[in-house]
């Protein structure tokens, strides 16, 4: 007797304005989406992470979390005006932030072995890119000076970090190892 808890698919049909169509046979011609599925299951995931069910003339949610969507540009203003001896202090403070997000989530960014969760949620708040690759961290399209950012990902994950100086638009950091 086969099991009868496998995920079960559901078919069915939905209707779509002709702007709406024509901008998803955009991105399906583009190759930027596969199929029409791929497209709306992306909405779903989306709207279940941002909690659209509870939309409210631009209010997102990341679980407890308000998530407000900011011009890049108005951010940059605001750091223009931050001292950057003070951007140490900041990074650590928005690492508690994002650690304590995180603890609700049920991860701890200071155990290895749920440093890629962390980094996904990370990635959520579109401070940047992060990816890790053995020793080192990259964060591609970055949102924060790098000073910040490293003090973030410091306190987050309870590591000592060295910044790598490059010339892009993009932030590396060698994971310090402690001699002991």
């Amino acid at each position: 007797m086969e099991r009868q808890d496998k995920k079960r698919s559901h078919i069915t049909s939905v209707e779509f304005d002709p702007e709406d169509f024509e901008y998803i046979m955009g991105l399906l011609k583009e190759g930027r989406i596969r199929s029409l599925k791929e497209f709306v299951e992306k909405c779903v995931k989306f709207g279940k992470e941002y909690t659209i069910d509870r939309w409210n003339g631009g209010l997102f949610y990341f679980g407890p979390v308000r998530v407000v969507i900011l011009a890049k540009r108005m951010l940059d203003v605001m750091i223009q005006k931050l001292r950057e001896e003070d951007y140490e202090i900041i990074g650590r403070e928005l690492g508690d932030v994002l650690g304590s997000l995180m603890m609700i989530r049920g991860i701890d960014g200071k155990d290895p072995a749920k440093m890629r969760e962390a980094f996904e949620v990370l990635n959520k708040f579109g401070l940047g890119v992060f990816e890790i690759s053995g020793e080192k961290i990259q964060v591609a399209h970055p949102i924060l000076p790098s000073e910040m950012t490293k003090a973030m990902l410091q306190q987050i994950f309870g590591m000592r970090l060295e910044a790598i100086r490059t010339l892009l638009d993009v932030h590396f950091y060698r994971i310090v190892k402690e001699k002991g």
